[in-house]
């Protein structure tokens, strides 16, 4: 059985979120399917590989706080995963650097 490498628990959230891809000058939406402290796993339309550093904005819904809060990451492609009947593929990211956005 491979060793959990995870040193962040994950959070199965599903949100919106807007990628915006630098090198292309893309705004693609998808959809997140879990969060940690180190990461996003998420689901959408990008041309992106593995090794590209992104751009993610997503609103954590104000269950999990006072008022919705949005946050802005730069996240670097570890792995994609592509699904099955979709366009969509799955895309692993590990938080770089993260904002919090003033409404």
């Amino acid at each position: 059985m491979p060793k959990e490498r995870r040193i962040s628990p994950r959070f199965a959230l599903q949100v919106p979120i807007t990628l915006t891809v630098p090198d292309a000058g893309l705004k693609v939406h998808g959809t997140t399917r879990d969060i940690s402290g180190g990461g996003i796993f998420l689901y959408a339309d990008a041309p992106v590989h593995t090794s590209d550093e992104i751009q993610l904005t997503l609103a954590l819904p104000y269950q999990l706080s006072p008022s919705e809060v949005r946050v802005a990451c730069r996240v670097k492609v570890l792995r994609l995963e592509q699904q099955n009947g979709s366009s969509s593929k799955g895309i692993a990211t590990a938080i770089q650097a993260f904002d919090f956005l003033q409404e």
